[in-house]
């Protein structure tokens, strides 16, 4: 579970005879999570006209590390011009 990621140790308690207890140095537990399929906030059908801007929103909440999100025309291409970039 997310709530499980932190740092973690072991320990032996002391023995009966006065043997010291030992502990085990840290170790880290990272927990990923997928995010959640991306979404254009606008809606699934849009309309516009030539020659005129509209803004897009994409988003995808929930992972862990954060969704790193790109966005492809309608011809396959990679788009890499105007876009802006907020991760949260």
């Amino acid at each position: 579970m997310l709530d499980d990621d932190a740092k973690y140790q072991c320990q032996v308690g002391p023995g009966k005879d006065g043997t010291p207890g030992i502990r085990s140095r840290f170790a880290k537990l990272s927990v990923l999570v997928p995010p959640e399929a991306p979404k254009i906030v606008q809606g699934d059908f849009l309309m516009t006209t030539e020659d005129r801007e509209i803004e897009l929103e994409c988003v995808s909440v929930g992972g862990k590390p954060a969704a790193e999100i790109i966005w492809i025309d309608g011809h396959g291409n990679v788009v890499t011009g105007g876009i802006e970039y907020i991760t949260q």
